[in-house]
């Protein structure tokens, strides 16, 4: 016989996965989203990945001089582990309140609703405490990205946890 402690625990770690793959698979969408964008604006293809990899390494990486390489591999390791980390957090929150998991939409909106708040927190004080070379993209498009092309991706993929090895 299951207790309602071992039911609770799979439970939780059932979360845990489906907020690690869908941080992931949200992470990745944002990425190239950001990608997109900084090719099209002409500030080259790979300078989200520099700018997030500048995070870790300082911002001599962003000189057009510096070797692009150790930065965007940096870059794309720390995009997807905090991708990951807000995943695995975002999920952890819905799985202890039923009312968003019985509401996909709601559960979309509050996402993106929380991304948003993300994107505020992070451009706002993160980026200008510490890392100014964020300023230096079009803050419109960043928060697009983030809210839509991570939060709103990140809400669909919690709302289709089955598809994802959820229950």
């Amino acid at each position: 016989m299951v207790t309602a402690t071992a039911r609770a625990r799979s439970e939780a770690m059932n979360w845990l996965k489906v907020g690690v793959i869908s941080g992931i698979l949200a992470g990745i969408v944002y990425i190239v989203y950001e990608m997109v964008v900084a090719e099209i604006s002409g500030q080259g293809l790979l300078m989200p990945l520099r700018r997030i990899g500048a995070m870790v390494l300082g911002p001599d990486v962003l000189s057009p001089t510096a070797a692009a390489g150790t930065a965007v591999i940096v870059g794309i390791i720390l995009a997807l582990v905090l991708s990951i980390v807000y995943g695995v957090a975002v999920a952890l929150t819905v799985a202890g309140i039923s009312y968003f998991q019985e509401n996909p939409r709601l559960l979309i909106g509050m996402v993106t609703l929380w991304a948003f708040f993300l994107y505020i927190f992070n451009y706002f004080f993160w980026g200008r405490t510490f890392w100014p070379w964020f300023f230096q993209s079009n803050s419109f498009w960043q928060f697009l990205g983030i809210t839509v092309f991570f939060g709103t991706v990140l809400g669909l993929l919690l709302a289709e946890r089955k598809h994802l090895g959820g229950r």
